[in-house]
């Protein structure tokens, strides 16, 4: 499993940052919010961020908008082994329409550097 290094308030460097941390400020689900979560995805893609489906408890990361910086272990196997050895941020995107039960959410991971 990856080891959490840094929590969300980790800097990467890229357009992400500035959203995230938006995000975080807002408390409520309100207009603004919806629309930062709506550039937040489309910075995803343009960030070229990949997207999985995992349990929210590998992670720790359960609410829409949180995330953290992890160092992925060289025998990572599954999800993440593409980043093995490596620092990735992983994103809470949302429910998972493809995990059963309460705990699926969707993530975004990019290895930084």
């Amino acid at each position: 499993m990856a080891t959490e290094i840094c929590p969300d308030t980790f800097k990467v460097g890229d357009s992400i940052d500035e959203i995230l941390r938006e995000i975080s400020l807002t408390t409520s689900w309100n207009k603004r919010k919806r629309k930062l979560f709506e550039l937040l995805n489309q910075a995803l893609v343009t960030e070229k961020y990949r997207i999985f489906h995992s349990d929210f408890r590998t992670y720790d990361l359960q609410k829409k908008g949180s995330s953290a910086i992890y160092l992925v272990p060289d025998d990572q196997r599954g999800t993440l082994k593409e980043y093995a050895g490596k620092k990735v941020r992983i994103i809470c995107l949302d429910y998972s329409d493809r995990w059963p039960g309460y705990s699926g959410r969707k993530f975004a991971a990019k290895a930084i550097d």
